[in-house]
């Protein structure tokens, strides 16, 4: 056999991987995939887990604030509110009226405008030392934020721990009931928080959050849905197939994309 023959059957032998060895890579590459995916499900359970704390830390804010002072922040009259240190206020209505009930500039419950009580409510937790947010209120006649920017809204209302960055803890007060509640959204146009929010929660987290700490269903017990783009949070969300809530029972979890498939969650306050 020449030198030729010789290196022809060599390269035959050793030009490819064998069946085992092409295997082994699959293998190899299902295990990578597999402990992607895993820790992928590990990150997002652990935002969720954050998300939840970070409002059960306000809920035992606002009860130790209520403890200590004897009113609700954000509604706690002008003098009182002086004398031990907090922001000032006019004491008009809704704006430090000492009435039990967080309302707007105008004196009204509101699930529209966030502004007055619901403004002021944040600064004074944060100045008492009791949420470690960095709010400051830029107050200025019954608005309390005023700004357009990222870092002036957060001087308002803390940042959630979903959203990517775009998305800010906030309260309403519902007009007919005058409850309270918590929610999770991102301000359209300025942040005087005149306009309509925006909703940046998917489906999957807003689900999540609901299975650990209520009933895993989008429009019973204390975490519901607001509907986005109406302008009035106390109405409900629609259900349907480019709805947050596939049907009355059932979030829609596996639509993860698009404005219609977004939710604004909101917690019923416990005051």
């Amino acid at each position: 056999m020449n030198d030729k023959q010789s290196s022809i059957q060599a390269g035959s032998k050793h030009g490819g991987f064998t069946l085992i060895e092409l295997s082994i890579v699959l293998v190899i590459i299902a295990l990578i995939i597999g402990g992607v995916l895993v820790g992928k499900d590990m990150i997002d359970a652990a935002v969720i887990r954050s998300q939840i704390s970070q409002l059960q830390k306000y809920e035992a804010a606002v009860n130790t604030f209520r403890t200590k002072y004897n009113w609700l922040p954000g509604d706690m009259p002008a003098p009182a509110a002086v004398a031990v240190g907090l922001m000032s206020r006019i004491g008009d209505y809704g704006d430090g009226d000492g009435n039990g009930v967080l309302q707007d500039a105008a004196g009204y419950p509101t699930d529209s405008y966030m502004q007055g009580e619901m403004v002021i409510f944040w600064n004074d937790l944060a100045t008492a030392q009791l949420i470690g947010d960095p709010i400051t209120s830029h107050y200025s006649g019954g608005y309390a934020c005023l700004g357009s920017t990222l870092s002036d809204a957060i001087q308002c209302f803390p940042q959630c721990k979903l959203g990517g960055g775009k998305c800010l803890v906030q309260i309403f007060t519902a007009p007919t009931t005058q409850q309270s509640y918590y929610f999770l959204a991102w301000p359209s146009g300025s942040f005087q928080f005149d306009a309509w929010p925006v909703a940046v929660i998917t489906p999957a987290q807003a689900f999540s959050m609901d299975s650990k700490i209520d009933d895993g269903s989008p429009f019973t017990g204390r975490l519901t849905l607001s509907q986005p783009g109406n302008g009035s949070l106390s109405v409900a969300d629609t259900p349907g197939a480019t709805a947050c809530a596939v049907s009355t029972t059932a979030y829609n979890v596996s639509r993860t994309y698009g404005s219609q498939a977004l939710c604004i969650p909101r917690l019923q306050a416990a005051f």
